[in-house]
């Protein structure tokens, strides 16, 4: 479980932005352990979160992330979701 944010992405290079979804997840209550999460556009899980989830809104999400490659460093993404509760 975690708590996401959407989140611009300004960080990240255009052509990752321009094809995923990108969260701001923290797993603890003190916001010490955030980090971004991508999620691919085109995904099953992509299209319904994309919808669902509005700006500058917590979700609590219970979710599969999984470590990958992309852009030639390590990023979390995500393999499923499902949404708890909104906060």
């Amino acid at each position: 479980m975690v708590v996401l944010k959407r989140n611009l992405g300004f960080s990240l290079p255009e052509s990752i932005r321009a094809s995923h979804h990108i969260f701001d997840i923290q797993c603890s209550g003190n916001s010490t352990d955030r980090t971004l999460v991508l999620l691919p556009e085109d995904s099953p899980t992509g299209l319904p979160f994309d919808s669902t989830l509005a700006r500058n809104d917590l979700y609590i999400v219970h979710t599969l992330l999984h470590w990958t490659q992309v852009d030639g460093g390590p990023t979390s993404t995500f393999l499923g979701g499902e949404l708890i509760a909104q906060e």
